[in-house]
């Protein structure tokens, strides 16, 4: 596909991203995407739309976009170890811009999302909306983890907010989540991630090509510490009957990461 008529077939996501997200955080979101060196997706059938937001699927790189509304529905953006962590995260206005790592979905069960939600209920984290669609293992130690942050909820925080003065209520929460990403740093999920988490913040702020962040990807799925997941939902759909599911691996064939920048290395 020629770069003109990519051009052209991206407007229909710019337009996407402006009717959910308003015109100026389409510019920043735009914007990032091509500091991050990330294609955008130049049709209809590969980025997949949600209640939250949109997600792009990198196949060839084991990396999962997440654009989503910044205050959601329901749901807490927990920093925890037994919650997939992104690689890297914007915030703007109205949306969160986030990169994940893929981690594997198959062989999982009911009963393994009922033993984590026993996990985090003891953190004071509700996993409200528990099933095994929105949880994966890591390739690290095959550990259960929550894959959507939207799933769970802070109950700690939400009692913080409901008990406390709004003067006292933001020194506690500011306390508390402090403490979530001390607890966060013992854990074996940042020490795996960090390096490639903070190689995407280095080549961001310093605006370098990312083409070695990109190769690193690559070269980690094809080691298997990043994972193309989604790609087993097509088996899972069959065992669940949950044929939209399919749908996801299908997207995720579609979309290619095709443009490169020439910013210093």
């Amino acid at each position: 596909m020629d770069t003109e008529n990519s051009r052209n077939l991206s407007l229909y996501f710019d337009e996407y991203l402006k009717n959910n997200f308003g015109y100026f955080d389409m510019k920043r979101i735009s914007k990032s995407l091509i500091n991050l060196d990330i294609t955008k997706p130049t049709g209809l059938d590969d980025y997949l739309k949600g209640l939250e937001g949109c997600m792009i699927f990198m196949e060839e790189y084991g990396i999962i976009v997440k654009i989503e509304n910044k205050k959601a529905l329901i749901g807490t953006r927990i920093v925890d170890g037994d919650i997939l962590q992104p690689l890297f995260s914007r915030e703007y206005k109205n949306v969160v811009l986030e990169i994940f790592p893929g981690i594997n979905l198959s062989g999982l069960k009911e009963e393994d999302s009922n033993t984590l939600w026993d996990k985090l209920i003891e953190k004071d984290i509700e996993f409200w909306d528990i099933g095994v669609r929105n949880i994966g293992s890591f390739p690290f130690n095959n550990n259960t983890a929550v894959i959507d942050r939207l799933s769970v909820v802070d109950t700690e925080e939400n009692r913080i907010v409901e008990e406390s003065r709004f003067f006292s209520a933001n020194r506690l929460l500011k306390e508390h989540r402090k403490k979530r990403i001390e607890e966060y740093k013992k854990s074996e999920q940042y020490d795996f991630y960090q390096p490639l988490r903070e190689k995407f913040e280095y080549h961001s702020k310093k605006n370098r090509s990312m083409d070695k962040i990109w190769e690193n990807c690559r070269e980690l799925r094809q080691e298997g510490k990043l994972i193309s997941g989604w790609l087993d939902l097509s088996t899972i759909a069959k065992e669940t009957n949950e044929d939209h599911l399919t749908k996801i691996v299908e997207i995720s064939k579609e979309y290619k990461r095709t443009r490169s920048n020439t910013r210093s290395a």
